[in-house]
């Protein structure tokens, strides 16, 4: 019965720090941290995003599907900066590798791999409905992009509208001695 106590308490705790956090935080603060999911199809991935400047920040995407591997950095402006939503522009970089098996003679698999690299730019608009709803610091963004990468094997070499979205988690080290 006393360790169901200190769980009870322990979550009681986190929700009202969570809570206090969340009704006056904003993600794009410089020395906020989210951690997350983006997908901009196809790929997709883990994420991590950081804002060193105000209204400015990086995110780093590491997309380890089976298929298409994808390691890009998005370096973003909020133009529009509120407590409650961003707009902001990106643009985005990245190596990708493509890696699959075809037929080189009788009954022999060969394993083909292509690496190249890729660019793209966009909109997006952050949002932290969630976390008005669950009272976390959790912030879903929306974006619509141009991006361009050159397989050759997949015959995938022409320019591309892009959409995505993503969940982050965020931590505030705002009043950290390290930003």
């Amino acid at each position: 019965m006393p360790k169901c106590k200190i769980v009870l308490f322990i979550i009681f705790t986190l929700f009202l720090s969570s809570t206090a956090f969340s009704q006056y935080y904003n993600n794009s603060e410089k020395g906020n941290l989210g951690l997350g999911v983006q997908l901009s199809y196809p790929f997709y991935g883990v994420s991590a995003q950081l804002n060193f400047i105000d209204r400015i920040g990086i995110q780093g995407i590491f997309g380890l599907n089976s298929d298409i591997k994808s390691y890009s950095g998005k370096l973003s402006y909020n133009v529009i900066h509120n407590y409650n939503y961003n707009f902001y522009v990106y643009g985005v970089y990245g190596r990708y590798e493509y890696t699959d098996w075809a037929f080189t003679g009788f009954l022999l698999l060969e394993e083909i791999t292509e690496k190249k690299n890729g660019y793209g730019f966009g909109f997006g608009v952050d949002t932290n409905y969630l976390s008005n709803k669950a009272l976390v610091p959790v912030w879903a963004n929306f974006e619509v992009g141009y991006g361009y990468v050159d397989f050759e094997y997949l015959n995938f070499d022409t320019p591309a509208i892009t959409v995505g979205v993503g969940l982050h988690y965020y931590f505030d080290f705002s009043n950290s001695s390290n930003f």
